[in-house]
């Protein structure tokens, strides 16, 4: 086989082939681009048939080999003047520079795979950029399918990601008229759970928002940081579940700075006290008999003595008010407590000589929780 001597440098152009090629810019783009070069053999331009190996480096002498060696078998050289198409695959998603290694024999029949009679042309060429193809080349930002706007989506310095702003202030910063996120589940609705997750360094969920469950109607919020609580402006809700309007640090499982107001259209106002307090009343009969109220029962012990055991005890003796009425006898008597305790209050009803006597009475106890 006879080998070919070239002395000349070669001198060619590349250029992306979604550039050249006029790709679609909604369509996935090619990695294919169009190579130019021209070749002297001697001190002439070249003519005739030749084979082309074509090797990727990241550096113009030594560096590292991206991508498969490719071979251009049978390639016509008019005048000096070649032209090929390459495809290395997705070797260009870096910043780092990309340099051709060509090498070149005389067409003598023999295919491609045969490695002899190549010779290595020098130096290496540095691919650049086409026209269309430069702001590509630095790829911090991706504009409109269309064009406009600019920048859409947009990189910094610091690595954070602006989508309609060029100027993040955070990881990811969204800006426009609109709603500025939608996540949408594409699933049937018995099986969607679309939700924002937050995790901690160790990617260890520690609070979610949204549908968490499967096909689940409820919305939920919630924060499984240990001891986090979850706040809503003025509202706060715990991590053991108290809640607090007004206050960020409910002292009781509803905590409530302020008024409150109560009814179809907030015509009552809640009761309020210093302690916390439950309130018990209700009537009982000459018998003993519990005629109106519960949480509660009632026995007559003897002649006008009477005996009202609560079925939750007190936190403390309650205050006890006694309200006699008019019965059998016609006429005035007396109602009296007989001895209280956090679980019974004990009752007496007399007449106006002082005599014990049966008869209704109503009863309010109230006393601490």
């Amino acid at each position: 086989m006879k080998n070919v001597f070239i002395t000349s440098a070669l001198v060619c152009m590349a250029a992306l082939g979604a550039a050249l090629l006029g790709v679609s810019p909604v369509a996935a783009q090619s990695t294919t681009f169009t190579f130019q070069g021209f070749l002297n053999e001697g001190a002439a331009p070249a003519n005739g048939k030749y084979d082309f190996h074509f090797r990727l480096f990241t550096a113009a002498t030594g560096g590292v080999q991206t991508g498969t060696m490719l071979c251009s078998d049978d390639v016509d050289v008019v005048n000096g003047v070649f032209t090929t198409q390459l495809d290395f695959g997705q070797q260009y998603a870096t910043p780092i520079e990309r340099h051709l290694e060509i090498e070149v024999r005389r067409d003598s029949g023999a295919s491609c795979a045969d490695l002899n009679g190549f010779i290595v042309m020098d130096p290496r060429q540095l691919l650049t950029a086409t026209p269309k193809a430069i702001h590509a080349n630095s790829a911090f930002a991706l504009d409109g399918a269309d064009g406009s706007p600019l920048s859409a989506v947009y990189v910094d310095d610091a690595g954070k990601v602006g989508i309609g702003t060029t100027s993040p202030a955070t990881l990811l910063h969204l800006q426009g008229a609109g709603p500025a996120l939608v996540l949408q589940d594409t699933n049937a609705a018995t099986s969607q759970a679309g939700y924002l997750s937050y995790r901690n360094n160790l990617s260890t969920e520690t609070a979610w928002v949204g549908f968490g469950t499967a096909g689940s109607p409820h919305f939920s919020i919630v924060n499984a940081r240990s001891g986090g609580n979850i706040s809503l402006e003025a509202v706060t809700i715990t991590s053991t579940g108290s809640v607090g309007i007004g206050t960020a640090s409910p002292a009781s499982t509803l905590d409530v700075r302020g008024d409150i107001r109560l009814g179809s259209s907030g015509q009552y106002q809640a009761a309020s006290g210093e302690e916390k307090l439950r309130i018990l009343r209700g009537r009982i009969s000459s018998s003993g008999a519990v005629s109106t109220g519960s949480g509660f029962t009632a026995s007559r012990t003897a002649a006008g003595l009477y005996v009202i055991t609560f079925t939750t005890a007190f936190a403390g003796a309650p205050a006890v008010t006694l309200s006699p009425s008019v019965g059998a006898t016609g006429g005035p008597f007396n109602a009296h407590t007989n001895g209280i305790s956090t679980v019974a209050a004990g009752i007496r009803i007399m007449n106006g000589s002082g005599t014990n006597i049966d008869d209704a009475f109503d009863f309010i106890a109230i006393g601490p929780r």
